[in-house]
């Protein structure tokens, strides 16, 4: 964060953290006057009317979600481990070969850097539209990607993919090259017929 020049870090746990949805982190570069969203009971001086003002407590009023945080540390600690490592190729690199490919068929417009250093790739297709695109991807070929705006309206204003969006693939340590390769070919089919 030091290096980045990164004063608050902010994650969803169910993205590349591999958690449960409804978790996340917070790290700070240094101490924040940070105010909470919302107050009332931690579990953490019960007998105080006001929120504590020591971290994380301040910031987390409520009973906590351990389960979810227990799924997130797993996730964490699987991250970390050997067995991460030797699962699939890199996220980015199929995304990279994603995009690669999406580039070279008609129709198709992709929404990333020409590298692309994460392991999410957007696109449109001309025809159909990327909600029938993702319905089709999803119940004629089995795969699965979210078509839309995925909570970023703005972003996709700047782009001129409002109000519809685009269909986005997102890549694991799970998935692998053949993911790739079926992708393309159902899009090539799509595509054929629309």
């Amino acid at each position: 964060m030091q290096a980045l020049g990164v004063d608050v870090l902010a994650a969803p746990g169910h993205k590349g953290l591999y958690g449960p949805m409804g978790t996340g982190v917070l790290v700070f570069a240094a101490p924040l006057a940070v105010r909470p969203f919302r107050e009332g009971g931690t579990g953490f001086q019960s007998e105080n009317l006001e929120q504590p003002q020591e971290y994380p407590w301040r910031l987390e009023a409520g009973t906590i979600n351990l389960p979810g945080v227990a799924g997130l540390a797993a996730g964490i600690r699987f991250i970390g481990s050997g067995e991460a490592r030797a699962v699939a190729a890199s996220p980015p690199r199929l995304a990279q070969a994603l995009a690669d490919e999406l580039r070279k068929i008609d129709g198709i417009r992709v929404f990333c850097d020409p590298k692309p250093c994460t392991g999410v790739v957007s696109f449109r297709l001309d025809a159909p539209s990327v909600a029938l695109a993702g319905m089709i991807l999803d119940e004629s070929f089995g795969i699965y990607v979210r078509a839309g705006l995925h909570c970023a309206p703005a972003a996709h204003q700047a782009i001129g993919t409002f109000p519809e969006g685009t269909v986005r693939a997102s890549f694991s340590r799970f998935n692998s090259h053949n993911d790739v390769d079926a992708l393309v070919e159902a899009v090539r089919q799509i595509r054929a017929v629309s």
